[in-house]
């Protein structure tokens, strides 16, 4: 396959922003969360860090593998639609040439009853 865009293009720096808010967040969250029960644990909120950003990593990898998906999707339309147009104008031609066919029987049937 031929890549002319970067992952980044792709996955959108909108989407790699929030996932940021979503890590940095998660930071917050857990360490207010754990300074009430006294000191705050740096491998829970380690933990939490790596949980939140594997998650925000899966969003962006489904999200980066569907837009894939559509763009071949999308091409395998435009291919179906140029193969359907083939047969299209192959049954136009393969009817023309039978009705013609089918004209000169008639014809030549008429000629034979009107001698």
């Amino acid at each position: 396959m031929n890549h002319n865009y970067s992952i980044i293009e792709d996955i959108g720096v909108k989407d790699i922003i929030f996932s940021i808010i979503m890590i940095l967040s998660v930071v917050v969250i857990t360490n207010r969360w754990l300074s009430r029960f006294g000191e705050s644990d740096l491998v829970i909120i380690a933990a939490s860090i790596i949980l939140v950003g594997a998650l925000a990593a899966l969003i962006l990898s489904i999200e980066h593998h569907l837009r894939r998906i559509e763009k071949l999707v999308e091409s395998g339309d435009h291919s179906l639609a140029s193969s359907i147009q083939d047969v299209d104008d192959s049954m136009d031609k393969k009817f023309n040439a039978a009705m013609q066919n089918t004209n000169n029987k008639i014809a030549e049937l008429s000629k034979r009853l009107y001698r």
